[in-house]
């Protein structure tokens, strides 16, 4: 099972679902809540992708039991979701993100750096980031003014 966090039109849903049994999509936005659902209609009848109305910020990503969590997380709230994650310990199997470059950098920061500081603690705490690699901005459309980066964050041990 995998948690998607933003799937916005469904670019990653459409692979999450050939490779995973279930898909559970968390999308805050009704007009593509409502895209989706058309878009998807076959693997939602199936029950195969649920498709969950809400702010991520305000569900609860354990609900579902263990899962792989993955998403192209919104720039402006990458480190509260990250925290939301982290606070399921237990719940989460690997989580892959696509987030802003330079915040993928200080989750993977090595102690007496310059981009060290609360966010690198405390994913360093709780996983081992993994920067896979990076996307520029000409990738998207319209190209946003930041780079972007692929990371793969595996829970550590809770002791």
């Amino acid at each position: 099972m995998v948690v998607e966090i933003g799937p916005g039109k469904g670019s990653l849903t459409e692979s999450l679902l050939e490779r995973a049994g279930r898909v559970i999509a968390i999308e805050v936005d009704s007009f593509l809540v409502h895209y989706l659902r058309q878009k998807f209609q076959q693997p939602v009848e199936q029950g195969r992708l649920i498709l969950i109305e809400g702010d991520v910020l305000k569900t609860d990503l354990a609900q579902w039991g263990p899962a792989v969590i993955a998403g192209n997380l919104p720039y402006y709230i990458t480190s509260p979701i990250l925290e939301r994650v982290f606070a399921i310990h237990g719940q989460w199997e690997r989580a892959v993100f696509l987030m802003q470059a330079e915040v993928a950098a200080r989750l993977a920061a090595e102690p007496g750096g310059r981009d060290r500081g609360y966010l690198s603690v405390l994913t360093q705490l709780r996983s081992t980031p993994e920067v896979l690699f990076d996307v520029p901005r000409v990738a998207f459309r319209p190209p946003p003014k930041v780079d972007s980066a692929v990371v793969r964050l595996t829970p550590r041990n809770r002791r």
